[in-house]
């Protein structure tokens, strides 16, 4: 007679995404540390049998919630590019800061998240090393947005003028997300025009 497996209840996609929802929403805003199992449990509805059925361990859950966000926000900015048909390069560099300061405010726990593993204020080793590959990748899309934009002035200058710019560019994303956080809601549309204006007159310099 053959044996039945029993394995632990699993409540399916709908409650791994209830407890990613909940864990995100308690992590970002107590962090990582201060947030037990306990209170994601109790929060979340979610059974304890099914959370580490689907996570195992606390980091487990906070390496899904990254994972997640990590996509979602690496998306947002690789879409963040020039849109067929436009041959200004300032029209198209305004295309590249715009889409990439959209996806800068619509990921806001995600990031504080990523900021806190960033700068040391979480410790967890694996998560520093997933942070540290975000910053990686958002860094080389935003590089490739920024050639993409100044294309017509040809390959070898887009690619000057996108080293230029590119740290430049960073310290505004860093900043406006961290200004927001601090409540000061800053005005976007004009923000961003501003910027684009900056970063446009640097480009004109480099040859």
């Amino acid at each position: 007679m053959s044996r039945t497996t029993h394995q632990p209840v699993d409540r399916g996609q709908p409650a791994r995404d209830t407890v990613l929802d909940t864990a995100e929403r308690l992590m970002s805003t107590k962090g990582f540390s201060a947030t037990s199992m306990a209170e994601l449990i109790k929060e979340s509805g979610v059974p304890s049998s099914s959370i580490y059925w689907h996570f195992s361990s606390k980091v487990g859950v906070l390496a899904a919630v990254m994972e997640r966000g990590e996509q979602a926000f690496l998306d947002d900015v690789a879409a963040a590019a020039a849109r067929p048909g436009q041959d200004d390069p300032r029209e198209r560099l305004h295309a590249v800061i715009d889409g990439s300061t959209r996806a800068v405010f619509a990921h806001p726990a995600f990031l504080k998240l990523y900021f806190a593993f960033l700068v040391g204020a979480e410790d967890e080793a694996s998560i520093r090393e997933r942070v540290g590959a975000v910053r990686e990748k958002g860094v080389a899309g935003l590089r490739t947005n920024l050639i993409d934009a100044y294309r017509p002035w040809g390959q070898e200058r887009a690619e000057r003028v996108a080293d230029r710019l590119l740290p430049v560019a960073l310290a505004f994303f860093d900043g406006i997300f961290l200004a927001r956080e601090a409540g000061e809601v800053p005005d976007r549309t004009g923000v961003v025009a501003d910027v684009v204006e900056s970063l446009h007159a640097l480009a004109l310099r480099i040859e």
